[in-house]
Order: structure tokens, then sequence, then C-alpha cells
């Protein structure tokens, strides 16, 4: 039966909350987006678990107020796939970021964004909240090569930074650049990679576990590989035409010897 093992999940996740009814609450509401057969709204959800004519306050309160952390939640989620993975490793986590299409302009960190869905000739803008997305890759076989399934670990939101009006002080332009520079999908990236890596530590017991970062070619660049914690990997694509040089033994401003490529 799926039901009991949803449960395990949420009792495992039991220490996110503060208080007990904040989590039976939140368990009874995660139910409900299972069983939700309208909009998944947070209007529809105490209709599905037949609370339309309770105060639907503390409900509201529970999405409004952070009162719980939304990350400890996936410990369950890690725990019981970490079962599932070879003994010596590694972690294999594909990162990505992904859209929320939003109807209205009011909700926090929408904005037009491209399509990833448009076509090649012709872009298309939508309103979204962006969201950037860690997914632990689960063999399906012990022996590799192999299929795998992707497991949600972390999903956060991370919104562009508001861009002031061009006739807008200096002053307030130079705090736009700068907040940009520190909050982006790179950023996060490596933020949530260093969280990520001391929870498997930490909770897990896998220290001795390599932890693998499976990237696309926005991840693959010189802050993503620069925050990396120890032992971790990263696998990213670039540009079949780059040329890779090895450090200079003098200089780190020279190049060194040109390193050797395998093109697929």
């Amino acid at each position: 039966m799926l039901l009991p093992e949803i449960l395990k999940l949420w009792d495992g996740a039991r220490d996110a909350f503060r208080q007990a009814r904040v989590w039976a609450r939140a368990r009874r509401l995660g139910l409900s987006q299972l069983a939700c057969l309208e909009r998944h709204t947070v209007t529809g959800l105490p209709c599905s678990c037949g609370r339309q004519f309770v105060d639907w306050s503390a409900d509201y309160r529970l999405f409004s107020k952070d009162r719980w952390e939304p990350n400890r939640l996936f410990r369950p989620v890690i725990r019981g796939a970490m079962a599932h993975l070879p003994a010596s490793g590694p972690v294999v986590v594909a990162i990505d970021d992904t859209l929320l299409r939003k109807s209205g302009r009011k909700t926090p960190g929408v904005a037009y964004r491209r399509d990833p869905l448009s076509p090649p000739f012709q872009v298309n803008l939508v309103l979204a909240q962006r969201f950037i997305q860690f997914s632990m890759l689960i063999p399906t076989a012990l022996e590799l090569p192999t299929a795998a399934r992707a497991l949600p670990i972390r999903f956060e939101h991370v919104p562009s930074v508001k861009k002031p009006k061009k006739n807008a002080a200096k002053q307030e332009w130079d705090a736009y650049r700068e907040a940009a520079k520190q909050k982006n999908l790179n950023t996060a990236a490596c933020r949530i990679t260093r969280q990520l890596r001391d929870e498997l530590d930490a909770a897990h017991q896998a220290k001795p576990l390599r932890l693998m970062l499976v990237v696309d070619g926005s991840y693959t660049n010189k802050t993503v590989i620069g925050g990396l914690p120890s032992r971790t990997t990263l696998i990213g694509r670039i540009r079949k035409d780059a040329k890779l040089h090895f450090p200079h033994p003098e200089s780190p401003r020279w190049y060194g010897p040109q390193a050797p490529m395998l093109l697929t």
C-alpha cells in the first residue's frame, strides 16, 4: 500500500516542525494534495480533508509564517534513497532550475521569463517563479551503467533581484549590481551544495562517500566550480570548441599546457 509509506515519510519529518500540532496540520494538508480533485490551492486543500466548515486561518498561517524548515522535509527521502545506493557510493545529484507558472504578478518573485517550451524560431515569455531543484539519482540496478530514477531532495525559490528604474540614483544601481552577484542561481547552487554535503556527513553517515553533481552548461562556471565543498565532484557540459589548459607553474595569469579533451 502506498499510504503507509507516505505516512512514514511524514513521521520521519517530525523534527522539521517546532510544534506537534503544526506537523499534524502539515501532514493533513500534504495528504489532501494527493486527494484534491480540483485546483491544488490552499482553499481547496481544507475542502479535500472535510474541513470546509472549519476556520481556515491556521491552514493559511502554515504557508505564510516561517515556523518549519522545508529542507528537513527531504531528510526521510534522502535516508530512504541512501539504502538503494551501492555501499561505496557515489551519491549522484542532478541540478537544474525550473519555472512555476503563475497567472498574476502579485505573487512574490513572479517575473516574465523565457518559456523553455517555446519553439526555437519564436522565443515566448511567461509569468513564472524560478526555482532550483536538486534530485538524487537512484540506479535501478547495482550493475553500472544502468537507468536511474530522480528523487527531489531540494526545491528552493530563487527570484531575480529587482532591477531599479533607469533614472534611479547611482547608489541604487550599485546595490543592485552587488545583490545580483550574491543572489542568483549559481550562488544558490553553491550554498545548497554545501548544506547537502554537511547533511550527508552529519545525518546520513555518508562521510566516506563522494558527492557527484551533474549539471548543464549554465552551472559549469567559475562560481560553481570554485565553491564546491570537499569530496564533491562536478560533471557539466561546456562548449564543444572550448580549449582547456593546465595551470601555469610560474604564474596564474598565464596559460599552461593544453589539457586533453574527449569530445562526444
